[in-house]
């Protein structure tokens, strides 16, 4: 069972956005759509999206045969998340 990204900042940041230095904007838009397509990426793998869930929450069933896959897809996906992240890090001094 695989979780959705719980944390969205998206709402809150967009009216914020245009304080942000171009590379840093394209850095933090880059990370957040690769959060938002996350679930949909498990999915196209096979895995199915668990109904019942409360509003918000999302989940996705892969077995086991894919935790390989999804483990490089983690580690793909990390970099430019992390790229987004350390990006933003000279706006919270």
């Amino acid at each position: 069972m695989i979780p959705g990204p719980s944390v969205k900042i998206f709402p809150e940041l967009i009216s914020k956005l245009g304080l942000l230095k171009s590379d840093t904007i394209i850095s933090v838009m880059t990370a957040y759509l690769l959060t938002e397509q996350y679930l949909d990426g498990l999915i196209h793998l096979g895995g199915m999206l668990q109904a019942n869930m409360p509003e918000g929450r999302q989940v996705v069933y892969l077995d086991a045969g894919h935790a390989d896959t999804v483990r490089r897809m983690n580690e793909v996906k990390a970099v430019p998340i992390k790229a987004a992240m350390d990006s933003l890090v000279p706006y919270l001094k």
